[in-house]
């Protein structure tokens, strides 16, 4: 079936202004702690209604996604299975680093924080986890700059929640790119993930259906 076959409108109950819709937007403000909420809730309601009344025409179609998979690397991650109670305070920030650069965070506390530092041999990154999940662990690495915007997927099987430090090198970024310091002693960010953490990022391509939105369309609602 191609995707023009499997095209369809996607006219969604909820998104059709109808009075059933003005109805259940206005109890729910009815419930709402605010007085303004509730006295002016049937005329909010309307309104509301009103800006969600539209028609979606979309199709279904393949496309290939880039991803990386964060999997165990050959001879076993390099982590440190953590102690810290599961009902501790997330540690919001860290208050300083460490002599090596890592942040500090509070002990007995799970938190994720980096710090950014310029060197000799031009800037890096350095990360200090405590109590993450290989899941937390993949979400950093999706928004990483320099992971080039591909989402991480969490492959490794592990379970637990761990404590470690990760760091690499931050290239400064040129017209095509980051550019590489010259004899620069530090990884990059997947070196780093394979040497110091006992990980590896596999790149992956996985064809995967789409929704395409063509065309949304207002749907006169009366007043």
């Amino acid at each position: 079936m191609t995707p023009r076959d499997r095209r369809t409108v996607l006219a969604l109950g909820m998104f059709d202004g109808s009075p059933r819709l003005s109805g259940r937007i206005e109890a729910l403000l009815r419930r709402q702690r605010s007085f303004v909420a509730r006295a002016s809730a049937a005329r909010l309601a309307a309104a509301i209604a009103a800006l969600l009344a539209f028609t979606v025409v979309a199709s279904i179609s393949p496309r290939w996604i880039s991803y990386a998979q964060l999997v165990v690397a050959k001879g076993g991650p390099k982590l440190t299975l953590s102690n810290v109670s599961p009902d501790a305070a997330h540690a919001l920030y860290a208050a300083s680093n460490d002599k090596d650069g890592f942040p500090i965070l509070p002990p007995g506390r799970p938190g994720m924080a980096a710090s950014y530092s310029n060197g000799p041999s031009g800037p890096a990154a350095h990360w200090r986890a405590q109590a993450q999940t290989m899941a937390a662990f993949a979400r950093m690495l999706s928004v990483s700059a320099l992971n080039a915007g591909r989402p991480v997927i969490d492959k490794t099987g592990l379970d637990g929640k761990y404590d470690f430090t990760i760091a690499y090198d931050t290239p400064q970024s040129g017209g095509d790119g980051p550019v590489p310091v010259a004899n620069d002693p530090r990884p990059s960010i997947a070196d780093a993930v394979e040497q110091q953490l006992g990980l590896r990022l596999v790149d992956t391509k996985q064809a995967l259906d789409v929704i395409v939105v063509d065309r949304a369309e207002r749907i006169p609602v009366e007043n």
